[in-house]
């Protein structure tokens, strides 16, 4: 049923899942965005050494660059690979809706830890759920002062994971004309870089022949990410 503030787990608890699970990933929704929190959830993963997945509405949590940054959605099979390697899933601010997550059929961790301000988002159905009621900010802060720090994780395998699934959708001829609309407009939104008179034509050209790409290469544009 809807959980309410007496069945929430304590912060410390939460901790110590986390403290005794082998791997740990974070999927970070919305709420860490309207928090705050960006920048100690990029210091949260880097002290457990956990990828860190976002949603729409994270969109650009984590500087794309940053190692633990998974800037690819979770539909694509490496990285849903990926998140399935982990033993415990920290939920952040995240309602794990069902178009990130494919009707919840994502492989998911056996165990996840689930923190939201709103009481009536903390039950992921068809999953056993640890469940936080909270802020993100003040639940962030809390993890990173009570688990202890590692010195690795599967954090460590992020750009190769990355790495390994833009290479298959760039050699996959239903998606390399996608794939080159998503280079093209990440280039396009970087600040440092000023875009060629020949971008918008670029564009075009591209769209013009475009194949129905996968919907995980359209929530790639849509993360704005390479």
């Amino acid at each position: 049923g809807m959980a309410s503030p007496g069945d929430a787990l304590p912060l410390v608890a939460a901790a110590e899942l986390i403290d005794r699970a082998g791997a740990v990933a974070i999927w970070a929704g919305g709420g860490v965005v309207q928090a705050g929190a960006g920048p100690s959830l990029a210091r949260l993963a880097e002290h457990l050494r956990a990828p860190v997945l976002t949603t729409f509405a994270s969109r650009g949590l984590l500087p794309p660059d940053h190692p633990c940054a998974v800037t690819l959605p979770p539909h694509e099979p490496e990285v849903e690979a990926l998140l399935s390697a982990a033993d415990l899933l920290l939920v952040v601010g995240s309602d794990l809706d069902g178009m990130t997550t494919k009707n919840l059929s994502l492989d998911l961790p056996a165990v996840i830890v689930n923190v939201n301000a709103d009481p009536q988002r903390l039950t992921v159905h068809g999953h056993q759920v640890h469940r936080v009621l909270g802020d993100a900010g003040w639940a962030i802060e809390g993890l990173l002062g009570r688990t202890a720090l590692r010195s690795s994780g599967i954090a460590d395998h992020v750009r190769q994971v990355c790495d390994a699934t833009w290479a298959r959708l760039r050699a996959d001829e239903r998606t390399a004309d996608a794939c080159e609309l998503v280079t093209i407009v990440a280039d396009a939104e970087r600040p440092s870089r000023r875009r060629p008179p020949s971008a918008d034509r670029r564009v075009a050209s591209t769209l013009h022949p475009l194949r129905p790409p996968s919907f995980g290469l359209f929530g790639a544009a849509a993360y704005g990410t390479r």
